[in-house]
């Protein structure tokens, strides 16, 4: 969970969880109205949905980035060794770091940022799908940003 950078103001929170088919859903949450130390359920506002072809590699943290930015750590789909080939595949958010601008516009599920690094780039002749941060991660559980640098470091796994 990571509460938006702007919360005081618009009571928003997202929430990573896995659906009842396994799948990723990246969602956002405001306070209750009436009490603003509950979640108010029915303003679920699904941002992003990721079908999982496993149960495990599934990543799981969301944070906000020193650049106002919603990082979400997405997993291979499972399997060892990437089995499902996600972490090295553009066209997939599997096995990647995504980077989502989800507080300029509420009635938007997210745009892109502008300085992405993916953004508009070819992969051997293959679209890069532009939430895409970083490729090429396993499982990245936990992660964090140096408060000295803002330099995103990022726990994953071996195997």
């Amino acid at each position: 969970m990571a509460f938006a950078p702007n919360a005081n103001e618009s009571g928003f929170f997202f929430v990573n969880y896995s659906d009842t088919n396994g799948g990723t859903v990246i969602a956002r949450y405001a306070v209750n109205a009436d009490d603003p130390n509950q979640a108010d359920p029915a303003r679920e506002f699904a941002v992003l949905q990721i079908e999982q072809p496993a149960s495990n590699h599934n990543g799981g943290m969301v944070a906000f980035g020193p650049d106002g930015y919603l990082y979400i750590g997405m997993g291979d789909g499972g399997g060892g060794g990437d089995r499902y080939g996600n972490g090295q595949n553009p066209e997939t958010l599997l096995g990647k770091m995504l980077r989502l601008d989800v507080t300029s516009d509420p009635a938007q599920p997210y745009t892109i940022p502008a300085d992405n690094p993916w953004l508009t780039a070819d992969w051997n002749g293959a679209d890069v799908r532009d939430e895409i941060w970083a490729v090429g991660l396993r499982n990245p559980w936990r992660y964090s940003f140096d408060r000295a640098t803002g330099d995103l470091w990022i726990g994953d796994v071996k195997k």
